[in-house]
């Protein structure tokens, strides 16, 4: 408990940094999407129209996403096909966010909490395990200037473990202020004992990102951390004792228009 308490001391302590940094949040207003940035080429989603739409507060903050991802069994040919009955909200009271799916599942949908700052960059985000409260997550997000830089992610409600798991992702970025790899790392009593993740972002264009006021939307959030868009992502899973554990890549193809900008609605 001791060793928990700690660990919730230091990224307490650093979550906060930067935090006060009040910009003026001037990206887009991105209100509708037809192209699929979550599931390209492992769906039958160009079969379906892809119509997601966003409603914004007078602050210019997300409040509504219509449209979502049915998942078909895992024994399926394909991945996910778009349900247009599917949405999501997102309510504000002070600087605390709740973010729910909802569905036409009768079970109810986990929430998500976060604390933001005044241009609504996170601070803070708890997700709650409705089965489990061991596997609870709650994250610490730490800044540099206008950069993530580092994720530290504990379980809260964990007491079975003879140490203290938590988890550390960094980010790091190119010349273009472009997110281009994080590396996640299992920690045991804050040393590294476990699995690592290493997230790859690469092709990117040089069009605006239309993502970034999406940032609480879990689907955006990696997109809406750069300056431009990235048209290729691999993810792989090392272990510290028996090496590479799994790799995946996905790669899109995008439209643009005579500027260089990137189309996402038709």
């Amino acid at each position: 408990m001791k060793q928990l308490l700690a660990i919730l001391i230091i990224v307490f302590s650093f979550a906060s940094c930067d935090s006060e940094d009040q910009e003026v949040d001037n990206s887009p207003l991105t209100t509708t999407i037809n192209i699929d940035v979550t599931y390209p080429k492992r769906s039958i989603l160009s079969e379906w129209e892809i119509n997601f739409k966003f409603e914004y507060d007078n602050n210019g903050r997300l409040i509504k996403k219509n449209g979502g991802y049915g998942l078909f069994p895992a024994d399926f040919l394909y991945n996910a096909y778009f349900n247009d009955q599917m949405y999501t909200t997102l309510t504000y009271v002070d600087n605390k966010v709740t973010v729910q799916d909802f569905s036409e599942d009768p079970i109810a949908q986990p929430k998500i909490f976060y604390v933001v700052n005044g241009v609504n960059r996170i601070e803070e985000k708890e997700k709650p395990n409705l089965r489990d409260s061991q596997f609870s997550e709650k994250l610490f997000y730490k800044y540099s200037g206008d950069k993530l830089i580092e994720i530290v992610t504990v379980f809260p409600y964990r007491t079975s473990s003879k140490y203290v798991l938590t988890y550390s992702e960094k980010f790091y970025y190119d010349r273009n202020n472009n997110l281009i790899k994080t590396e996640s790392e299992e920690l045991h009593n804050g040393v590294y004992e476990g699995i690592k993740t290493v997230r790859t972002f690469e092709d990117y264009d040089t069009s605006l990102n239309p993502f970034k006021r999406l940032n609480l939307l879990e689907e955006y959030f990696y997109r809406s951390l750069s300056k431009n868009n990235f048209r290729k992502y691999t993810e792989e899973r090392f272990d510290m004792y028996l090496g590479n554990l799994s790799s995946r890549s996905l790669t899109w193809t995008f439209q643009y228009n005579n500027t260089g900008t990137i189309i996402i609605r038709h």
